[in-house]
């Protein structure tokens, strides 16, 4: 990956400021990015690579939860303008909007599914 594709990612998932506190982006290895980044910002980390990949689907599991709802509302329709089928595991009923079914699972083994009203 060019530093012009890091670059982009990170603008895309409103991260360019990364870039102000590292040398390079290959010659880092040694920085503990788990203390460094906040919950958000290592969401938004986890978007860029799944931007990076495209794949043809992309489970995410409270991939949200740190982050405000418009960054989460454009997250999504990124995914969508990538055809990436998003299938979400959340607490969050806001993320409904962005799925067209659910499964519920009631904890026992037994599981419904329902279209998104």
């Amino acid at each position: 990956v060019s530093d012009d594709e890091v670059r982009a990612l990170l603008d895309k998932v409103n991260l360019a400021h990364i870039e102000k506190r590292v040398e390079t982006f290959d010659s880092q290895y040694g920085i503990d990015w788990d203390k460094m980044l906040s919950p958000g910002e290592q969401q938004k980390i986890a978007f860029a690579r799944l931007f990076y990949w495209n794949p043809v689907f992309a489970v995410l599991d409270e991939a949200t939860s740190s982050l405000d709802s418009n960054t989460e509302n454009r997250f999504f329709e990124i995914c969508k303008e990538l055809n990436i089928t998003t299938i979400t595991v959340s607490h969050n009923k806001s993320l409904l909007q962005y799925h067209d079914k659910v499964l519920l699972l009631d904890g026992k083994g037994s599981y419904t599914t329902s279209d998104v009203d």
